[in-house]
């Protein structure tokens, strides 16, 4: 058996090397490959992470571990191939197919530790994604048509059981975000990849409002400079709403629309910040906010002031909601 391992793991090794020579065709819209690799991705996992905890085995297992390392690279190329070539259609679906099968399944590990398939797999396919997705010729598809509603993070998601997925991608978003903010030289920059993911993963939020909260909750700073940061250099991306259709009977009518949306999107937005960030976001905290905004003084025609001036409003607006929240016994 192990030399049959070994040899598996070497063809595979070699099939990696020249998947970029293959045909997009070939490899997510032919039925005899993507969907029999991620059938074999899931049982490879599987045997694996079964053999991780058993120290009498350690070389079956190391075998096992290099053949997933190589079908997580063949995956992360199929992925990137067919975001890039506008073969995303054939991809999603069969990916959507392998992960709702597989969403609940788990390895038991030492102790009461779970090994959740999903946990092992949606990184892989999330950081390709962010990779990907900003040139993708399809990317309007995707986030409109291919990627499964379901998948997406809103609050009513999240709240759903069944929708593990969901928050495994909220997690993946939260840890490269945070790194986004963190990690890059140009953090000041407009960040045109976080700007699509952010407005995009998250689809109920209103994109300036959801950057601007983001943005006090993830960029790095010293105890007294929260506030003051956050007024005198603003957000990295995020600067435009979400356009709104519908047919036009007057400009009175039009406006009257986009206000009643752009409200709805407001509450949303303030809603999931409120419900996923509940432990920084609390009524005192906000209070510290506000009371340190009013310490800041900026001319009053200022960008500055406008910002202070925002925040302000976006807080106590999140204060009135907390304390219409019914008190926990």
């Amino acid at each position: 058996m192990t030399e049959k391992l070994k040899a598996t793991s070497k063809l595979l090794e070699d099939f990696n090397a020249f998947v970029d020579n293959r045909s997009t065709i070939f490899l997510a819209i032919l039925p005899e490959f993507f969907p029999k690799l991620l059938e074999w991705h899931y049982l490879i996992w599987e045997k694996e992470y079964q053999l991780l905890s058993k120290k009498d085995q350690l070389d079956e297992w190391s075998t096992y571990s290099e053949i997933s390392r190589a079908l997580d690279s063949i995956f992360k190329k199929v992925e990137e191939r067919t975001l890039k070539d506008g073969h995303s259609f054939s991809f999603f679906n069969s990916f959507k197919t392998h992960i709702e099968k597989y969403k609940e399944k788990f390895v038991a590990g030492e102790g009461d530790k779970k090994f959740y398939y999903v946990e092992s797999m949606i990184p892989i396919f999330y950081l390709t994604l962010v990779e990907s997705i900003k040139t993708s010729p399809e990317k309007h598809d995707i986030w409109d048509h291919y990627f499964p509603p379901a998948w997406k993070i809103t609050k009513e998601n999240i709240q759903k059981q069944e929708n593990y997925v969901s928050r495994v991608l909220l997690n993946n978003f939260l840890e490269w975000a945070r790194s986004r903010f963190w990690g890059s030289a140009e953090k000041e920059k407009y960040d045109d990849v976080l700007d699509e993911i952010a407005s995009n993963l998250f689809p109920s939020v209103e994109p300036i409002l959801w950057a601007k909260l983001l943005t006090l909750l993830m960029r790095p700073w010293g105890d007294d400079s929260r506030m003051k940061s956050l007024v005198e250099k603003g957000q990295n991306f995020g600067f435009a709403s979400r356009i709104f259709g519908g047919f036009v009977v007057s400009e009175e009518k039009m406006m009257n629309e986009w206000h009643d949306q752009m409200g709805s999107q407001e509450n949303a937005t303030i809603e999931l910040a409120l419900f996923l960030f509940s432990q920084h976001l609390t009524k005192e905290n906000l209070s510290n906010f506000v009371a340190d905004l009013n310490k800041l003084e900026y001319d009053k025609e200022s960008r500055e002031e406008a910002r202070r001036k925002d925040y302000i409003t976006i807080f106590e607006k999140m204060i009135s909601l907390l304390e219409l929240e019914p008190k926990k016994s």
